[in-house]
């Protein structure tokens, strides 16, 4: 648990200060989890709750920052928002995203890079594909360029 992940940056800490939490996304569960009273049928995932709690909890290891790689079902918010544009902007703003894309250096020549699924309900086939978009496609082929080993 968290408790867990306090001791292991406690310890870390004492080699560097390039310390990170990444999480893989699809934050939340795709059924009801009792949060609205008013739409008891509502899904959890990509919801405002679903974010604000997934945001307090993965910023809550003693200031040590973090990133989050958007999976599909983090664009689950069908009962509350109703396009994928209006979910991507609301888990970009309660996660503190200035885009759905990322790159941490991690080490000497070494980068994670983040690109997030950005669409749901328009998926071509079906909901269950990771879709990324052409302006993080676009990004990484910038970024690959302008940063060569």
């Amino acid at each position: 648990g968290r408790q867990q992940w306090l001791e292991v940056f406690e310890k870390e800490r004492l080699e560097t200060d390039n310390l990170a939490v990444v999480s893989l996304g699809d934050l939340g569960e795709s059924k009801n989890c009792d949060h609205n009273e008013m739409n008891p049928d509502e899904l959890f995932a990509g919801t405002t709750p679903c974010h604000s709690i997934a945001a307090d909890f993965l910023s809550s290891f003693d200031g040590i920052p973090y990133e989050v790689i958007g999976g599909n079902h983090d664009l689950e918010g069908i009962d509350e928002f109703r396009t994928d544009a209006s979910n991507l902007a609301a888990f970009l703003k309660l996660h503190n995203k200035p885009t759905p894309h990322f790159a941490r250096e991690i080490a000497e020549k070494t980068v994670l890079v983040g690109l997030c699924s950005t669409i749901f309900r328009d998926a071509q086939y079906t909901s269950h594909e990771v879709i990324i978009d052409d302006d993080q496609i676009a990004w990484f082929e910038d970024y690959l360029k302008s940063h060569p080993a």
